[in-house]
């Protein structure tokens, strides 16, 4: 009996935190429409305002075709006020919650689409924060975006 009382309590857990995440308010979005690379670095950007102890989830909303194998990776760039705090790297396949998941994939030619949360960012300090992004992808001639964005929700 103790066992099914641990076990509904952690059903009722998870349930409340998928709940959490759906429900969580968008408060910024980042159109990427070109892959960068070396050479030709396409930074994105978008400034809000934040508190201290707020958590910032960062979600990818992507519609993407491709042939073969592919990796993907939002990089970004952490600005604070004017003093750059770092750089995040965020990978769209590796998402915690997926939301109107379409893949179909036959002979190695990819069609998907997705909304997924990746990650979050607890907020230490108040201030304008920046975030510069870019996409980043392994060689694949193939890839075709048709939309790449990277959502920011609280």
């Amino acid at each position: 009996m103790k066992i099914i009382k641990i076990a509904l309590l952690f059903c009722i857990a998870l349930v409340l935190v998928k709940c959490a995440a759906l429900t969580s308010k968008e408060v910024g979005r980042v159109q990427i429409d070109t892959i960068s690379d070396a050479e030709n670095m396409d930074w994105k950007e978008v400034k809000l305002d934040l508190k201290a102890g707020e958590k910032l989830w960062f979600w990818t909303d992507m519609s993407i075709i491709y042939d073969d194998e592919l990796e993907l990776e939002y990089q970004v760039q952490l600005i604070r006020d004017s003093d750059t705090l770092g750089y995040i790297k965020l990978h769209p396949f590796e998402k915690k919650v997926t939301i109107g998941e379409i893949k179909s994939s036959v002979l190695g030619h990819t069609d998907w689409s997705f909304q997924g949360q990746m990650d979050f960012l607890q907020i230490e300090k108040s201030g304008q924060y920046t975030f510069r992004v870019i996409l980043v992808s392994s060689l694949n001639e193939t890839l075709k975006l048709n939309k790449a964005d990277l959502v920011l929700k609280k």
